[in-house]
């Protein structure tokens, strides 16, 4: 490791942050943090993240990639496909907290013009471009499609009840 010069306070700091460590890991991340000098507490947090930190960076890049290719939207019912989106947005915003990265919008919208069952793909189409312009304009659109769906479905089923009543 290298050396550097700290103050009297940043020494203290340092050796506490060591000796916090010690007391907090074990196995493999025990051995590394024993590698740093015992006043080097700064030293041993750097050895454990460039061991640990790797690790990190390719599930981040697997997950970044199964969400902008989710698999199962595009064999769901146009019903229950804003339900899947609502828990891809759960899964997009853990992402974004556990790398610190937010996705852009236009990442999302071309996640669901390429992914949504192909009934949402064509509603998107016949739209304005501009909602495809922000991820906020397309879920709208999207949860206006949901509503239409729904509507139409009381409709079609007061229709059936009317049509099949027995008197």
């Amino acid at each position: 490791g290298r050396d550097w010069a700290m103050t009297d306070a940043e020494e203290k700091i340092s050796r506490f942050l060591r000796a916090l460590l010690a007391q907090l890991v074990h196995g493999k991340a025990l051995a590394i943090v024993r590698l740093a000098p015992k006043k080097n507490g700064i030293a041993a947090w750097h050895n454990l993240v460039a061991e640990y930190e790797p690790a990190l960076a390719a599930r981040w890049c697997a997950q970044l990639a199964k969400l902008l290719s989710p698999e199962d939207w595009s064999t769901k019912r146009p019903s229950e496909f804003l339900e899947a989106l609502m828990t891809w947005e759960r899964k997009v915003g853990e992402y974004e907290v556990s790398t610190g990265v937010r996705m852009p919008g236009p990442y999302k919208c071309a996640t669901i013009m390429r992914h949504a069952p192909v009934a949402i793909r064509q509603f998107l189409r016949m739209h304005p471009e501009d909602v495809m312009s922000s991820y906020v304009k397309l879920k709208g659109a999207l949860e206006s499609y949901h509503g239409l769906s729904l509507r139409h479905i009381r409709r079609c089923r007061r229709r059936v009840s009317w049509c099949c009543r027995i008197e």
